[in-house]
């Protein structure tokens, strides 16, 4: 504030402070000068009390038991000065009172007995007031020491504020001379620094008011101007933010692009559809920011949509449902039901609650394959993200469904099911790759189907194939999880069966020998029964070749076969001696 005092007004303020100063100083050393009096005088007092109560003890000690020799007379004296010096200490005061009327019983006892009690009474008396007395003696020099040092520090106190006290009015007329300046300096500073609301607050009418005036008035008008400027920028700023939120949204969608690029590239280097599921769970959470979801596929009979993998709804998501239970594969596109609106949530998604949903068919060349259901915590934000993650997924899912029926058709056979000649071959050397690394056995059976040119002739191709079938079926559910069971060509099939040697492998042909006994195909009322022989070879026992443990395996069959069929063989080649199997049925 821009304000002149006169340094009259400040000389006089000044000097009226110093003498109150000084007259509340010269107040507060008399007091303190008349406590130390008081405490001095009391100090003296003290050390008479002593003086006299000492001369008290002596006297006593010189009578003895005899107090018709005490200075009555002396006594009183002395105990009228003791009562006296104690009269600013009531304690002490009734203290020497009781001790004066013990005393008078002692000049007169009654008995000599009497007497020595007295005596000694008298004596613990004595002893206590002179103890009580140099503990009054004591905190009298210390109430004493405490006032001088008081009045000391007080004195030096005193000196100390008038000399601030006079160097304060002095640096106030300065610095209130200054004041003035130092405001306008500090508010061109503020202005200059970009605060142009800075206002000098003006009070008076001199020179430094006037220009305090002046500012003001070139600072509203700089205000003025600065906002101008301000409104500019702001819009530029506006501009600018919207350019980086577009950019940030293309920088997004560049990311979300190349992560969906990504993800299609190892969909179509994919190995087989299932891989592929296993790879969308992740990704899907990753490009879906804060969903959870299921994928279902169309089964072969496309009546049933089943679960192909999920994530984060492992202890929710449905197995399979129908079509009709779908909102989205009814109406062909996308559906999307808010936590309020209950009744378009989809029948599939169960009673589950506060959450938003949305399913999306997976369409590739007018076919429906399935659907992706999601579920959110908050409202979707990017409908069109996954429209295009379905149209892409669609088409790679398309292709490998394609690619793996292509795959099925090439290593199976079409009539039984079974693993083909195409897939043995490889198999064959997976698995002697697999079992020299692990210096395991491997035996590798051949099997046919006893008369079966007697099925065909007599009862047609028809049951010729049924008789396939019911072989094909029954070595499925017969052999263990590790076989692998192939359609060798026509009749014949062949078994790989990693870790098994002998006599473990008699034992096992032996029961698939008496298990194929058990099937029978019907023809016209009537039950034909199935028989077939068996040969096997080992590796690395008879070879460590795929061909030559086939051939080795197919000579067996047909020693199988000269005995009489319905029996197995196992390669007696480089086997040593007791380690063939033959069994024939009766």
């Amino acid at each position: 504030m821009l304000q002149r005092w006169s340094v009259r007004s400040k000389l006089l303020a000044g000097f009226g402070l110093c003498v109150l100063l000084v007259v509340s100083l010269g107040g507060a050393f008399y007091t303190r000068t008349q406590e130390l009096s008081v405490n001095a005088r009391l100090l003296v007092d003290s050390h008479e009390s002593i003086l006299h109560l000492k001369t008290l003890e002596m006297d006593l000690e010189h009578i003895g038991l005899d107090p018709s020799s005490m200075d009555q007379q002396l006594v009183n004296r002395e105990m009228d000065r003791l009562l006296d010096l104690s009269e600013s200490e009531p304690n002490q005061h009734q203290r020497l009172q009781r001790f004066r009327e013990i005393l008078k019983r002692r000049l007169n006892p009654p008995n000599p007995d009497e007497g020595r009690r007295l005596k000694a009474e008298t004596q613990s008396q004595l002893e206590l007031l002179l103890a009580e007395e140099r503990l009054l003696l004591q905190q009298r020099q210390e109430n004493l020491a405490y006032g001088t040092d008081n009045n000391r520090i007080g004195l030096a106190l005193g000196t100390l504020g008038c000399a601030l006290l006079v160097g304060g009015v002095a640096g106030l007329i300065h610095r209130d001379m200054a004041r003035s300046v130092q405001l306008l300096v500090k508010a061109s500073r503020q202005v200059g620094q970009g605060d142009y609301s800075f206002r000098l607050a003006v009070q008076g009418t001199d020179e430094l008011s006037a220009v305090g005036e002046a500012f003001n008035t070139m600072a509203d008008q700089l205000q003025v101007e600065r906002q101008k400027l301000l409104d500019v920028q702001a819009d530029l700023r506006s501009s600018n933010l919207s350019l980086e939120q577009r950019a940030e949204e293309l920088l997004q969608r560049g990311q979300e692009v190349h992560q969906l690029q990504q993800l299609m590239e190892l969909l179509q280097s994919s190995s087989s559809l299932e891989e592929a599921v296993k790879l969308l769970g992740p990704r899907l959470s990753r490009l879906l920011p804060g969903s959870r979801g299921a994928l279902y596929f169309l089964n072969q009979s496309r009546t049933v949509l089943e679960l192909s993998g999920s994530w984060g709804l492992e202890e929710t998501v449905e197995p399979a449902f129908t079509a009709e239970d779908c909102w989205a594969l009814r109406r062909a596109k996308e559906h999307v039901a808010p936590p309020e609106q209950p009744e378009l949530r989809c029948a599939h998604w169960g009673d589950s609650q506060n959450q938003w949903h949305s399913c999306s068919p997976l369409l590739a060349h007018g076919e429906v394959l399935g659907v992706i259901s999601l579920t959110y915590a908050e409202p979707p934000r990017d409908s069109q993200l996954l429209r295009s993650i379905c149209e892409q997924l669609s088409l790679a899912l398309a292709n490998l469904r394609l690619r793996d029926s292509l795959r099925q058709q090439s290593i199976r056979d079409a009539l039984t099911g079974l693993y083909n000649r195409r897939f043995l071959e490889e198999s064959l050397q997976r698995e002697l790759a697999r079992s020299q690394r692990r210096s395991q056995p491997l035996a590798v059976v051949m099997l046919d189907v006893d008369h079966f040119k007697r099925f065909n002739d007599n009862y047609g191709h028809e049951v010729g194939d049924q008789v396939l079938q019911a072989v094909a079926s029954y070595l499925q559910l017969a052999v263990r999880a590790e076989d692998v069971v192939c359609r060798f060509g026509g009749e014949e099939f062949c078994l790989l069966c990693p870790s098994l040697c002998e006599p473990d492998l008699s034992l096992r042909l032996e029961q698939l020998r008496q298990g194929l006994e058990a099937v029978t195909v019907s023809f016209q009322g009537e039950r034909l029964h199935v028989t077939a022989s068996f040969g096997a070879s080992i590796c690395p026992l008879h070879s460590t070749e795929g061909a030559q443990l086939l051939l080795l395996a197919d000579q067996a069959l047909y020693e199988a076969k000269h005995a009489g069929r319905n029996t197995f063989r196992v390669c007696q080649q480089l086997v040593k001696a007791g380690a063939s199997g033959e069994s024939k049925a009766e």
